[in-house]
Parts: C-alpha cells; structure tokens; sequence
C-alpha cells in the first residue's frame, strides 16, 4: 500500500473507542438509523444513513483494522476516514482495498445492520457516478432507477459470491445491471451476473448457463470463444479488465465483443433455439488456442 494505508493518519485510536461489537465488527445494532427522516432520492437516504453512523454517539461506527495486514494501520477507522481511504487515496494498494471491502462484506452478512449502510455508503461515490451515467434523458425514472442501484449493490453484497478481486466494483456494477433494467427495459439485452436462465424462463429446462453457452455454441450461434469469454467474465470470477490486460487488449473492445455474443444468447432464448435440456456433452471444455489468437 505504497507507504501504509493511514499514513496520512496517526497509528492510534485513541479518537474512535469502540467499546462493544456493535461498533466495531458489527453486532447486528442500528440504532443509529432510528428515527431517520430519509429523503426520497435513494442515493441521498444513502449518504443520510452514512453520516447517521459516522455521527452516532457517544461511539461512532468504526473499522477495526488491527489484524487486517496488507499495510493498514493497527487501529480502528472512522467510517468517513474509511471512504477517503479507499475511494481517494493513492497509496491504498488495491490489494489493502479487496482486503478492507472482504472484511466489511463480512460484516455486513454477519451482522446485517450497521455493516449493510455502512458498506453503502462506503460505495457511495462510485454509485453516485454510475447514477450519473444513468441520468441523461431519463429524469422522470431517475427515482426508481437510484432506488435499483442501491438495491442491486445490497443484493449482491448479501448473496453474490464476491471472493476473488474487486468485490466493491462487481457489487456496483450488479448495481448498475438491475438499475438499467428500470432506466431502458425494452433496451436491456446483457446477460446479468449469475444469470439463472430457469428464473428467467421457467418453463424450459436450459440448465446450468455453461451448458447453456455450451449448446449456443454447438449451435454455432456463438463461437466457442465468445461463450468462454461469457462464462469466465460472468460466472465465474475473472475481471474484463484482468483478461484484456492479460492479453494486450482493449477492455471496451473486450466488453463489446461480450454484449455482442450476449445478444446472440438472449435473442435465441427468446426464439426457443435453445429450449429442450441441454446434454454434458455441450458443457464448455478447455482447448487450445492457436498462437497468436487473442482470448474472447
């Protein structure tokens, strides 16, 4: 973490006592939320909630990082301190980042209240950005389209499998999935993480989704690389960013050739083409890639 996570701080805690769990590793306590008048914008009731924690007395809410290593400070953090620190500080490693954002994902499925507001609002600022980018031309939606930003982070804060790197950006752009659904219904043709085609389309046993991008493939509606670059990116737990830096490539480029194949997928969904219970044989398997031929 260049120098250390807190090396703008001091290694102490003596400003944040934390003398029960409900502070610190959580304790299942939101007392702090009582009484709230939340504003009707999610983002903002958000924020609310956030300052209701960073301000709780006489014992704010705080992150115990004593025994967290990867360069963070021994000490307990202030919730607001914790924001700058992982959204605007350069010297935060991403390493010290996944490490911070697992232990807070912990929390908040161990304790619930205070850790699911506070891991919000930690994420505040990306979520706020993404609204952004949601916003132009669709101000009369915007309500509900921040309400499912909100609820698709916490969604996937409580239920997606989020080991591996980057567990903060995946629970945003899950976000970010369920919010487009509201903003451009008739629009939306991704195929969102987790994607269970039998909650989609119940009446047709299509199976699990690589047997279901196994037989897409077979079918020559995708291409075998087009559904391994589906299956690994969607399911399984390799970032677009991580596989084009791995192969000299473009992620935008890499992302568009994945929405591209994707709306093969969900077209011939929608068409029937892959109805009927897809056999082993079509499920994906390893192969060999010729030299020089770039991963899908």
């Amino acid at each position: 973490m260049g120098h250390s996570a807190g090396a703008s701080v001091n290694n102490t805690d003596e400003d944040v006592q934390v003398p029960d769990p409900s502070c610190a590793a959580g304790g299942g306590h939101d007392g702090a939320l009582a009484g709230i008048a939340w504003p009707a914008s999610a983002l903002d009731a958000a924020e609310r909630a956030f300052q209701a924690l960073v301000n709780r007395r006489p014992h704010p809410v705080a992150f115990d990082a004593r025994d967290l290593g990867h360069g963070w400070p021994a000490r307990f953090f202030p919730l607001d301190e914790l924001r700058e620190l992982l959204v605007r500080d350069p010297r935060v490693s991403r390493e010290a980042r996944d490490a911070a954002w697992h232990q807070i994902i912990g929390h908040a499925r161990t304790w619930r209240q205070p850790w699911i507001a506070a891991a919000t609002g930690l994420a505040l600022p990306a979520l706020v950005a993404l609204a952004g980018k949601l916003r132009p031309g669709r101000e009369r939606v915007m309500p509900d389209v921040e309400s499912e930003l909100v609820a698709g982070f916490i969604h996937s804060l409580l239920n997606h499998d989020l080991s591996g790197p980057a567990p903060q950006l995946r629970m945003c752009w899950a976000g970010w999935r369920a919010a487009l659904l509201v903003r451009d219904p008739d629009t939306y043709e991704e195929i969102p993480d987790l994607f269970d085609p039998s909650s989609r389309f119940p009446t047709r046993p299509y199976g699990h989704p690589d047997l279901l991008l196994g037989r897409a493939a077979r079918l020559g509606i995708i291409t075998v690389d087009e559904a391994e670059l589906i299956s690994c990116t969607r399911f399984g737990r390799v970032m677009v960013e991580q596989l084009a830096a791995q192969h000299g490539e473009d992620p935008a480029a890499l992302r568009m050739r994945r929405r591209r194949a994707e709306k093969k997928v969900v077209r011939a969904l929608t068409e029937g083409l892959l109805s009927g219970m897809a056999s082993s044989a079509t499920s994906l398997k390893p192969r060999r890639r010729s030299p020089g031929r770039s991963a899908r």
